[in-house]
Formats: structure tokens, C-alpha cells, sequence
């Protein structure tokens, strides 16, 4: 077990150079966010199986890419790449499919913005 959560964290900080605008991560369990920019909630349910859904809320009109990465920092899924309206919020479900158990970040970004959250799969 121990040797597991090692392999694991060393995974992490090692994402920190791979994913380009990777942020620390966020000291509410709810919500990622900056003024005047937008808001990702956390994932539920986190870990999961089949399914996991979470929220982008813009505070003003923006483009807004929501982008899921494996480990290796590649992108797996697009969720979202489109406008989103001043106080629109966007549920977003992520549903992965032949990809196998492990750490997946998600990512909004758009004009000087970027958060990035994580979520575990479990198969």
C-alpha cells in the first residue's frame, strides 16, 4: 500500500511538468475559481466507475475548452470547446470508455485562465 501511494504522488508532481498550466491543487473541496474568470466544481462521484459529472460556470461571456488528460498528459476527451454566456453554467459528464483505472485531470481554460482538477477511475 505505502509503495502504491509513492508511485502514486510521484505521478502527480511529475504531471506538474507535463500538462502545461497545471495549478496547484485547490483548497476548497468545491470549487476552483478567480474573479471575473470561471468556476469548476469538484467531480462526483470521485473515485468512480462508469461516470463522473462536474461543473464550468463562466462569471463573464468567454470561450471555454474543458479538456480531460491521462497521466502522460494526453488528452483523452474534449468535453467542451465553445462559448460560454456571463453566468451560464455547463454540467459536463464524463463517461470514459476503453480507458483503463487511474489518475485523469480535467482542464478549463480559455483566455488567461487555466484550472485543472483531478478524478480517479476505478474499473
Amino acid at each position: 500500500m505505502r509503495h502504491t501511494l509513492q508511485h502514486l504522488l510521484s505521478l502527480i508532481l511529475a504531471l506538474a511538468f507535463v500538462i502545461p498550466s497545471v495549478a496547484a491543487a485547490p483548497t476548497s473541496d468545491d470549487v476552483d475559481e478567480t474573479p471575473d474568470q470561471v468556476v469548476l466544481s469538484a467531480a462526483f462521484p470521485n473515485p468512480f466507475q462508469q461516470q463522473t459529472t462536474f461543473n464550468v460556470t463562466a462569471r463573464e461571456a468567454q470561450h471555454v475548452k474543458v479538456e480531460v488528460f491521462n497521466f502522460l498528459g494526453q488528452s483523452v476527451e474534449v468535453l467542451h470547446d465553445g462559448l460560454l454566456d456571463a453566468g451560464e453554467t455547463k454540467r459536463l459528464t464524463f463517461k470514459p470508455e476503453n480507458l483503463p483505472s487511474g489518475l485523469y485531470l480535467y482542464r478549463a481554460s480559455g483566455d488567461g485562465f487555466s484550472f485543472t482538477r483531478q478524478f480517479t477511475l476505478i474499473k
